[in-house]
């Protein structure tokens, strides 16, 4: 049992220190695109109406139902990767995690008819693409402020700043870097 902890929680660290797409994130996407499949019965579930033959709610309640309930999956999954992405020590891994799914999840909903679902329910009144751009934005600059120290050493005067594959660096130039670090 104790091997297996072991390994187990080597994954686990292994998994968040890339910052790559949450599987929970992933799994989400899938269902709520699935729930689009079914979306007459998973709607009039969700209104509390038993389905019956003769008994069925007009379209526009089932959109607003369905909206409403992929709206709060979604609200439900920013606050997960939220949470998730303190667990990482590294601001640039969290902000990269961050990116990673929040840009998975806005091309997800563009590619599906989410989008337009949440889009004409009108859902917190924003458009979520665009609450999803500015995520993704802000995430962007956190990852560059990270490495702005770099950036702005090899950006230097002295340095030169374009390089080609076949370009040798002389030692000076060598020392100039290795002394900035």
């Amino acid at each position: 049992k104790q091997w297996y902890n072991a390994e187990y929680g080597k994954q686990w660290y292994q998994r968040r220190v890339r910052g790559t797409v949450h599987q929970l994130t992933s799994n989400v996407m899938s269902i709520c695109g699935q729930l689009l499949v079914y979306e007459e019965t998973v709607g009039t579930l969700l209104k509390g109406v038993q389905h019956q033959g003769t008994r069925q709610l007009p379209r526009s309640n089932i959109h607003r139902q369905m909206a409403t309930y992929i709206n709060g999956i979604l609200k439900a999954l920013e606050k997960n990767l939220e949470s998730k992405s303190k667990v990482y020590d590294n601001k640039c891994l969290s902000a990269l995690f961050l990116m990673n799914n929040y840009n998975y999840i806005r091309n997800n909903l563009k590619e599906s008819e989410i989008l337009n679902l949440l889009q004409e329910n009108q859902h917190d009144s924003v458009d979520l693409d665009l609450r999803y751009i500015d995520w993704i934005h802000k995430e962007m600059e956190v990852y560059r402020l990270w490495y702005q120290p770099i950036l702005d050493a090899m950006s230097d005067a002295n340095t030169p700043t374009v390089f080609r594959e076949s370009d040798k660096l002389k030692d000076s130039q060598k020392d100039a870097i290795k002394s900035k670090f």
